[in-house]
């Protein structure tokens, strides 16, 4: 599974850029922060809504509940902070937590999470760090997804999913790309046979 994040560092609108990511087989899209962030999801929700795409946005649960999209990724959240936000939004809502730390992750056990984000830098250490950690989470949040976060070279994703990742989240290395389409399936195609589909 792609997580593809739009950044406000592209040349690209976040529309433009979730475009090129649908195009290359991405449905999952994550509206990163932006200076008008009401605006950019605006414009997103037809995009994903013809691709039947899912569609989260970083942190603005406000947005989040207003526009009724999928889903919220917080960047950070206590354990009473995730709580009051799936009490909002309700049973359906998608909830995505990035944790800075194993502590961090399991603080969250027992919560109605979907899936936790952990940043992985793209180097063999990094990675085997990240299968120690993703192993201990899932044994302790079991049913709880394990996201890698980061920018990684398209021959480091198999090593992720080995390591234990349900998928990757990932923003500049597609947005920023000369070809944001042929990136995003490259990454696809690397993601589904690594995990033994097609």
């Amino acid at each position: 599974m792609l997580q593809f994040v739009t950044t406000d560092k592209s040349q690209l609108t976040a529309a433009g850029q979730a475009r090129a990511a649908l195009a290359g087989g991405c449905r999952w899209i994550e509206l990163g922060a932006c200076p008008d962030q009401a605006r950019a999801a605006e414009e997103l929700l037809p995009v994903c809504r013809d691709a039947e795409a899912f569609l989260t946005i970083d942190d603005n649960v406000d947005l989040v509940d207003e526009l009724k999209v999928h889903g919220v990724h917080l960047s950070s959240a206590s354990r009473e902070e995730a709580a009051a936000v799936r009490e909002r939004l309700g049973a359906h809502a998608v909830i995505g937590v990035g944790c800075a730390t194993e502590a961090d992750a399991l603080a969250l056990k027992k919560l109605d999470i979907d899936y936790i984000s952990l940043h992985v830098e793209d180097n063999p250490d990094a990675v085997a760090a990240f299968a120690g950690i993703a192993a201990r989470i899932s044994a302790e949040l079991p049913g709880v997804h394990i996201v890698a976060s980061g920018e990684f070279a398209p021959s480091t994703l198999p090593s992720l999913v080995d390591a234990g990742a349900a998928g990757v989240a990932v923003s500049q290395t597609i947005a920023c790309a000369d070809a944001p389409e042929a990136v995003a399936e490259e990454y696809i195609r690397i993601l589904n046979n690594a995990k033994g589909i097609g």
